[in-house]
């Protein structure tokens, strides 16, 4: 699995899934001494707006009755571990809710 940085996505912004794969493909087989005729299996997924630009500022939204839980990224910052964190204050506040 490869991730493409910002400045590549925001550049091919416009391309189809298909175009992207075709761009990232022999980028990722140099990076790792492949050739490009050993992959079996190539495709991209965009994920168009996923960076958050103003977070929540708190780990997660809750429920007036406290049944529904909503965490992610969005909650706390614009990175996986952001995910991971909001993640976590949910669960923390699962256990300590008994």
């Amino acid at each position: 699995m490869a991730q493409a940085g910002e400045a590549f996505s925001t550049a091919h912004l416009d391309k189809t899934p298909e175009e992207i794969a075709a761009l990232m493909l022999p980028l990722l087989c140099d990076r790792l001494g492949v050739a490009p005729t050993h992959v079996t299996h190539a495709a991209a997924h965009r994920w168009r707006y996923a960076r958050v630009t103003q977070a929540l500022g708190q780990p997660f939204l809750l429920s007036a009755d406290g049944s529904l839980f909503l965490g992610g990224d969005w909650c706390i910052g614009p990175r996986v571990e952001a995910a991971w964190t909001s993640g976590t204050a949910i669960a923390d506040d699962l256990l300590a809710q008994g």
